[in-house]
Protein backbone atom coordinates (compact mmCIF):
# COMPACT_ATOMS: atom_id res chain seq x y z
CA UNK A 1 0.00 0.00 0.00
CA UNK A 2 1.18 3.66 -1.19
CA UNK A 3 1.46 6.83 -2.86
CA UNK A 4 3.26 5.52 -5.60
CA UNK A 5 2.95 8.58 -7.76
CA UNK A 6 3.09 6.88 -11.52
CA UNK A 7 1.32 6.03 -13.89
CA UNK A 8 -1.49 4.01 -12.91
CA UNK A 9 -0.62 1.09 -16.28
CA UNK A 10 2.47 1.60 -15.74
CA UNK A 11 2.71 0.59 -11.94
CA UNK A 12 0.24 -2.10 -12.28
CA UNK A 13 2.68 -3.97 -14.72
CA UNK A 14 5.77 -3.40 -12.98
CA UNK A 15 4.27 -4.51 -9.57
CA UNK A 16 2.57 -7.74 -11.70
CA UNK A 17 6.14 -8.77 -12.73
CA UNK A 18 6.64 -9.16 -8.82
CA UNK A 19 3.37 -11.24 -8.70
CA UNK A 20 1.48 -8.61 -7.38
CA UNK A 21 -2.21 -7.45 -8.07
CA UNK A 22 -4.15 -4.29 -7.26
CA UNK A 23 -6.28 -5.64 -4.85
CA UNK A 24 -9.59 -3.09 -5.28
CA UNK A 25 -8.52 -2.84 -9.24
CA UNK A 26 -9.42 -6.47 -9.16
CA UNK A 27 -12.74 -6.44 -7.49
CA UNK A 28 -13.96 -3.53 -8.91
CA UNK A 29 -12.29 -3.66 -12.37
CA UNK A 30 -8.71 -1.26 -13.56
CA UNK A 31 -11.15 0.74 -15.98
CA UNK A 32 -13.42 1.67 -12.69
CA UNK A 33 -11.08 2.92 -10.21
CA UNK A 34 -11.10 7.04 -9.63
CA UNK A 35 -8.20 9.46 -9.46
CA UNK A 36 -7.24 9.01 -5.33
CA UNK A 37 -5.09 12.76 -5.82
CA UNK A 38 -6.66 15.90 -6.56
CA UNK A 39 -4.25 17.00 -8.67
CA UNK A 40 -3.67 13.49 -11.05
CA UNK A 41 -5.19 12.26 -13.74
CA UNK A 42 -8.22 10.08 -13.94
CA UNK A 43 -6.43 7.13 -12.82
CA UNK A 44 -5.16 6.53 -8.81
CA UNK A 45 -2.01 7.06 -7.60
CA UNK A 46 -2.66 5.13 -3.96
CA UNK A 47 -3.28 1.54 -4.26
CA UNK A 48 -2.86 -1.40 -2.23
CA UNK A 49 -0.88 -4.39 -3.98
CA UNK A 50 -1.12 -7.93 -2.78
CA UNK A 51 -0.65 -11.63 -3.64
CA UNK A 52 -3.21 -12.90 -5.66
CA UNK A 53 -3.88 -15.08 -3.50
CA UNK A 54 -5.54 -12.16 -1.14
CA UNK A 55 -8.68 -10.98 -1.96
CA UNK A 56 -11.04 -8.71 -0.58
CA UNK A 57 -14.16 -8.99 0.47
CA UNK A 58 -14.82 -5.04 0.12
CA UNK A 59 -12.93 -2.61 -0.71
CA UNK A 60 -13.09 0.84 -2.41
CA UNK A 61 -11.61 4.40 -1.98
CA UNK A 62 -13.31 7.65 0.08
CA UNK A 63 -14.76 10.40 -1.72
CA UNK A 64 -12.56 12.71 -2.16
CA UNK A 65 -12.19 15.31 1.09
CA UNK A 66 -13.43 13.27 3.34
CA UNK A 67 -10.07 12.51 5.22
CA UNK A 68 -7.27 16.02 5.95
CA UNK A 69 -5.28 16.27 3.04
CA UNK A 70 -5.46 15.90 -0.47
CA UNK A 71 -5.63 12.46 -1.25
CA UNK A 72 -8.72 9.99 -1.16
CA UNK A 73 -8.76 7.49 1.72
CA UNK A 74 -8.44 3.55 0.51
CA UNK A 75 -10.31 1.07 2.41
CA UNK A 76 -10.51 -2.84 2.42
CA UNK A 77 -11.99 -6.01 3.98
CA UNK A 78 -9.64 -8.72 3.80
CA UNK A 79 -10.32 -11.86 5.44
CA UNK A 80 -8.20 -12.94 8.54
CA UNK A 81 -7.48 -16.39 7.93
CA UNK A 82 -5.53 -14.96 4.69
CA UNK A 83 -2.96 -12.45 6.18
CA UNK A 84 -2.42 -14.51 8.99
CA UNK A 85 -2.87 -18.07 7.96
CA UNK A 86 -4.89 -20.80 9.69
CA UNK A 87 -3.78 -23.38 12.09
CA UNK A 88 -4.19 -26.62 9.97
CA UNK A 89 -5.25 -29.77 11.94
CA UNK A 90 -2.96 -32.90 12.20
CA UNK A 91 -3.36 -35.62 9.43
CA UNK A 92 -4.42 -38.67 10.44
CA UNK A 93 -1.08 -40.87 9.52
CA UNK A 94 -2.78 -44.19 6.94
CA UNK A 95 -1.97 -46.45 9.31
CA UNK A 96 -4.60 -45.12 11.69
CA UNK A 97 -7.24 -45.85 9.00
CA UNK A 98 -9.28 -48.74 9.38
CA UNK A 99 -10.45 -49.12 6.12
CA UNK A 100 -7.74 -50.87 3.94
CA UNK A 101 -6.97 -50.98 0.29
CA UNK A 102 -5.12 -54.26 -0.40
CA UNK A 103 -8.54 -55.75 -0.57
CA UNK A 104 -11.13 -55.74 -3.32
CA UNK A 105 -13.66 -56.75 -1.65
CA UNK A 106 -13.35 -54.43 1.24
CA UNK A 107 -12.97 -51.57 -1.14
CA UNK A 108 -16.36 -52.53 -3.04
CA UNK A 109 -17.90 -53.02 0.53
CA UNK A 110 -17.11 -49.38 1.37
CA UNK A 111 -18.11 -47.83 -1.77
CA UNK A 112 -21.48 -49.46 -1.52
CA UNK A 113 -22.34 -48.47 1.87
CA UNK A 114 -21.32 -44.82 0.84
CA UNK A 115 -23.48 -44.90 -1.86
CA UNK A 116 -26.31 -46.34 -0.18
CA UNK A 117 -26.10 -43.22 2.10
CA UNK A 118 -25.19 -40.77 -0.32
CA UNK A 119 -28.30 -41.47 -2.30
CA UNK A 120 -30.68 -42.02 0.99
CA UNK A 121 -30.14 -38.49 2.13
CA UNK A 122 -29.93 -36.77 -1.98
CA UNK A 123 -26.36 -35.37 -1.47
CA UNK A 124 -25.31 -35.81 -4.98
CA UNK A 125 -28.50 -33.44 -5.59
CA UNK A 126 -27.89 -30.79 -2.97
CA UNK A 127 -24.34 -30.77 -4.15
CA UNK A 128 -25.22 -30.04 -7.81
CA UNK A 129 -27.67 -27.28 -6.50
CA UNK A 130 -25.04 -25.23 -4.87
CA UNK A 131 -22.30 -25.90 -7.27
CA UNK A 132 -25.05 -24.16 -9.73
CA UNK A 133 -26.07 -21.35 -7.57
CA UNK A 134 -21.63 -20.24 -6.76
CA UNK A 135 -20.60 -16.95 -6.87
CA UNK A 136 -17.96 -14.66 -6.76
CA UNK A 137 -17.30 -13.90 -3.72
CA UNK A 138 -19.41 -16.33 -1.93
CA UNK A 139 -21.90 -15.23 -0.34
CA UNK A 140 -21.83 -16.28 3.56
CA UNK A 141 -25.36 -18.85 2.98
CA UNK A 142 -23.78 -20.75 0.50
CA UNK A 143 -20.73 -20.78 2.23
CA UNK A 144 -22.62 -22.41 5.43
CA UNK A 145 -24.37 -24.74 2.95
CA UNK A 146 -20.77 -25.63 1.60
CA UNK A 147 -19.62 -26.54 5.24
CA UNK A 148 -22.51 -28.39 6.13
CA UNK A 149 -22.04 -30.61 2.83
CA UNK A 150 -18.82 -31.53 3.70
CA UNK A 151 -19.54 -32.47 7.36
CA UNK A 152 -22.08 -34.28 5.85
CA UNK A 153 -20.08 -36.12 3.53
CA UNK A 154 -17.30 -37.21 6.28
CA UNK A 155 -19.61 -38.21 8.41
CA UNK A 156 -21.14 -40.63 5.86
CA UNK A 157 -17.59 -41.76 4.97
CA UNK A 158 -16.75 -42.63 8.72
CA UNK A 159 -20.06 -44.42 9.16
CA UNK A 160 -19.31 -46.65 5.75
CA UNK A 161 -15.54 -47.09 6.94
CA UNK A 162 -17.09 -48.61 10.71
CA UNK A 163 -19.05 -50.83 8.61
CA UNK A 164 -16.07 -52.53 6.62
CA UNK A 165 -14.01 -52.71 10.19
CA UNK A 166 -14.84 -56.11 10.55
CA UNK A 167 -14.48 -57.90 7.50
CA UNK A 168 -15.22 -61.45 6.95
CA UNK A 169 -12.54 -62.66 4.56
CA UNK A 170 -13.62 -66.68 4.36
CA UNK A 171 -12.50 -68.66 1.34
CA UNK A 172 -9.18 -69.33 2.40
CA UNK A 173 -7.86 -71.91 -0.08
CA UNK A 174 -6.82 -75.32 1.54
CA UNK A 175 -2.76 -75.41 2.62
CA UNK A 176 -1.06 -78.55 2.74
CA UNK A 177 2.05 -77.06 4.74
CA UNK A 178 -0.69 -75.29 7.07
CA UNK A 179 -2.56 -78.21 8.16
CA UNK A 180 0.65 -80.10 9.29
CA UNK A 181 1.91 -77.35 11.14
CA UNK A 182 -1.53 -77.23 12.80
CA UNK A 183 -1.49 -81.12 13.24
CA UNK A 184 2.07 -81.09 14.84
CA UNK A 185 1.39 -77.85 17.11
CA UNK A 186 -2.30 -80.25 18.18
CA UNK A 187 -0.28 -83.16 18.66
CA UNK A 188 2.81 -81.46 21.02
CA UNK A 189 -0.12 -79.90 23.49
CA UNK A 190 -1.70 -83.01 23.48
CA UNK A 191 1.54 -85.10 24.39
CA UNK A 192 2.35 -82.12 27.44
CA UNK A 193 -1.15 -82.57 28.99
CA UNK A 194 -0.41 -85.95 28.76
CA UNK A 195 2.76 -86.21 30.53
CA UNK A 196 0.90 -83.94 33.07
CA UNK A 197 -1.22 -86.05 33.79
CA UNK A 198 -4.21 -84.10 33.02
CA UNK A 199 -5.20 -85.44 29.70
CA UNK A 200 -5.99 -89.50 28.94
CA UNK A 201 -6.87 -89.68 25.37
CA UNK A 202 -3.80 -89.63 23.98
CA UNK A 203 -4.83 -90.90 20.75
Amino acid sequence: MGDFNSEYKDLRAWMLDMGLLDVIGQRHGTDNVPRTYTRSKDSPIDCVFASAHIVCLAGSFLASGRLLGDHSGVWLDIPKHLLLGCKIPLLLHVSAWQLKLNDPRIVDKYLNELEYLVIESNLHTRMDTLHSRTVYPLPPHLAREYELLDAESCKYMEIAEKKCRKFRMGGVPFSLTYQRAVAAIEYWMRRLLYEQGTCGDVR
